[in-house]
């Protein structure tokens, strides 16, 4: 998590084979909405926790998690500092 790393970096970290990497970069404050959906969509799950963990996620990546099949994956999401109570009352009370 380099300070000086641009948002080019974490692209090519996020096009990495080692999955270790890619989690990395999903861990760098400057992730973007657009690393993020990436990192969401990653085969290894490590990578996509941690893309879920991300401040920067948005509705819409909360929501995609929170339809997930995987009961940790939804747990994540319900965690994520922008999945507020209004928020998920709003969703599962529609």
């Amino acid at each position: 998590n380099h300070p000086k790393a641009t948002p080019e970096h974490i692209t090519k970290a996020l096009n990495n084979t080692r999955a270790s990497l890619r989690q990395d970069a999903m861990k760098h404050p400057k992730a973007t909405p657009e690393h993020i959906t990436k990192g969401l969509n990653d085969e290894d799950v490590s990578v996509r926790l941690t893309a879920m963990r991300h401040p920067n996620a948005t509705a819409a990546h909360i929501t995609k998690a929170l339809d997930s099949n995987s009961p940790r994956m939804r747990s994540v999401a319900m965690q994520n500092p922008n999945a507020t109570a209004e928020y998920l009352c709003k969703r599962y009370h529609q």
